[in-house]
């Protein structure tokens, strides 16, 4: 058996599984909470990033055909700041 660790912040594994048989498939999809979006998104296998054969950003999959190490997802998500500019766009001689 193999572990995997998951490190979630703003954001939720559709997976809740701890471990996965050594050889067998593993497959989750991440979702950011409703409007949030995604910052950061890491997948290792043994101590090895594999986030870019096994992370699939526009879906959210993480799928690793193969387990031959202990997994670890870290996901971070934040919802998106936006702000209204208040400085006037011009001023006149008496300020």
């Amino acid at each position: 058996m193999r572990t995997v660790r998951t490190t979630l912040t703003g954001c939720c594994s559709s997976n809740a599984a701890t471990a996965v048989e050594d050889g067998a498939a593993y497959t989750t999809t991440l979702t950011p909470k409703n409007g949030y979006s995604f910052d950061t998104v890491r997948v290792s296998m043994g101590g090895t990033d594999i986030t870019a054969t096994a992370y699939n950003a526009e879906t959210g999959v993480v799928s690793v055909a193969r387990v031959t190490g202990d997994i670890t997802i870290t996901a971070t998500a934040s919802k998106p700041v936006t702000y209204t500019n208040v400085v006037p766009t011009a001023v006149d001689s008496s300020g």
